[in-house]
């Protein structure tokens, strides 16, 4: 929709420790971007296949890295962390937190969590950032509930009604796409 990939957030739990709460879960991984490239390809050079196992390969690095971040094996909580303690003894800002890099990383143009419920129901948050979106789902046996929201209005760079568009015709070409190489596979174990 927007032509690049941002800093994506997505909550992952901590409560299973003592005081813990949420790390965040990095979706916007290489794998992630490759698959997408794939996928929006404008002249659809890349074979299904190719796109398959692009998928897998972007389902695996999130899988990895939801397990390290739930895990206590995450960044983000524990640079959050420094930062309060220097803050709380009146020390200076590291200079890591100034660092455009830093920055770019912390500019979650997604927020996304998923919030299961067994009945139907709207849960929404707003985005993280002023230019972002925030994107609550549930997974359900035979649909995805979600709401999409966004500070701005649909003129000044974000566009909600657009993003879910755009999320539709991505699950649904997904979908597709999962069908016809499973498909393939089920034929050949005939």
């Amino acid at each position: 929709m927007h032509g690049k990939c941002g800093a994506t957030y997505e909550s992952g739990s901590l409560r299973r420790y003592h005081l813990g709460r949420t790390e965040t879960i990095r979706s916007c991984t290489l794998e992630a971007q490759q698959f997408a490239r794939a996928m929006t390809e404008q002249h659809n050079e890349t074979g299904s296949h190719t796109k398959y196992e692009l998928f897998l390969k972007a389902m695996q690095a999130q899988r990895q890295y939801t397990t390290d971040a739930i895990n206590a094996k995450g960044i983000d909580r524990h640079l959050l962390g420094l930062r309060l303690i220097a803050a709380e003894n009146n020390l200076p800002k590291p200079a890591l937190y100034n660092h455009i890099s830093y920055k770019r990383a912390m500019h979650y143009i997604l927020s996304t969590s998923q919030v299961g419920a067994k009945h139907d129901c709207v849960m929404i948050y707003g985005p993280a950032v002023d230019d972002g979106y925030g994107c609550c789902y549930n997974p359900r046996n035979d649909s995805i509930n979600y709401m999409v929201t966004t500070f701005k209005i649909n003129n000044e760079g974000t566009n909600a009604i657009e993003f879910s568009n755009h999320f539709n015709s991505s699950l649904t070409d997904m979908r597709s796409l999962i069908e016809v190489n499973t498909a393939k596979t089920m034929k050949a174990k005939l």
